[in-house]
């Protein structure tokens, strides 16, 4: 998955900017029932994903997940799935969205972010998507900051991108 920063005037007077994924399609590996994306598997990932890069961006900070919360509201059709809806269905294309709501390096090292996953339709506003999933994350930023967590993850720490966006 890719993500950007929104950089809308509306970006610009919120306290953190929103981060959207491009939009992608399931594969057919993440299925459950046939042609259907697995919902745990696939949507757990995609908002565990999309919520820690929007702290990144907006904070630079590194940052291990301690809950996760995921509202499902409809299915959700994958990439070359065994057996679709109809014959006419095609796979869904699906897009995510995190907003960072808290964060607090100092006191309680906690970071929490809301995630809605919506399901792209061509000719439509994309806030007008019918919406696939919610969740919520939450993190822990561990003391001595990404130091700390390179000493657990290695060198997986350095391949992230050093600019905040």
């Amino acid at each position: 998955m890719e993500f950007v920063a929104e950089t809308s005037a509306a970006a610009e007077n919120e306290q953190f900017r929103i981060v959207h994924s491009k939009p992608f399609h399931i594969p057919s590996w993440l299925q459950s029932f046939p042609g259907i994306a697995h919902g745990g598997g696939a949507f757990g990932t995609i908002v565990d994903d999309t919520a820690f890069w929007c702290l990144f961006y907006n904070t630079g900070s590194l940052a291990v997940t301690t809950s996760m919360t995921i509202n499902f509201k409809r299915p959700v059709r994958v990439d070359g799935g065994a057996a679709l809806a109809s014959p006419s269905s095609s796979p869904s294309l699906v897009v995510a969205s995190a907003r960072l709501d808290t964060f607090d390096r100092k006191k309680t090292r906690k970071a929490i972010a809301e995630v809605v996953v919506r399901e792209a339709q061509e000719g439509k506003n994309p806030k007008e998507w019918p919406v696939v999933c919610t969740g919520t994350v939450s993190f822990f930023v561990p003391p001595g900051g990404n130091s700390s967590l390179k000493r657990i993850l290695g060198r997986v720490v350095d391949r992230l991108p050093k600019a905040r966006m």
